[in-house]
């Protein structure tokens, strides 16, 4: 089972700090598949704070290894 931590808005879900992703010099007529594949690196969570900062917080879910390793 695969699972995401994101903070909820009222647009909707976005991932925290943003994503930026800059692709040029494709084939127009050509059709293209992009895959992200987030992976947890520390066993800590953190928590964004009112005044700017991040704070590791105590995680208790476990996450299986990425595949590979």
């Amino acid at each position: 089972m695969h699972t995401s931590e994101m903070i909820t808005t009222r647009v909707g879900r976005r991932i925290c700090p943003h994503l930026s992703v800059n692709v040029s010099s494709l084939d127009p007529k050509a059709v293209y598949s992009i895959v992200i594949d987030l992976v947890q690196l520390q066993p800590n969570a953190m928590t964004y704070n009112r005044n700017g900062t991040w704070t590791f917080r105590e995680s208790t879910a476990q996450y299986p290894p990425p595949e590979g390793t």
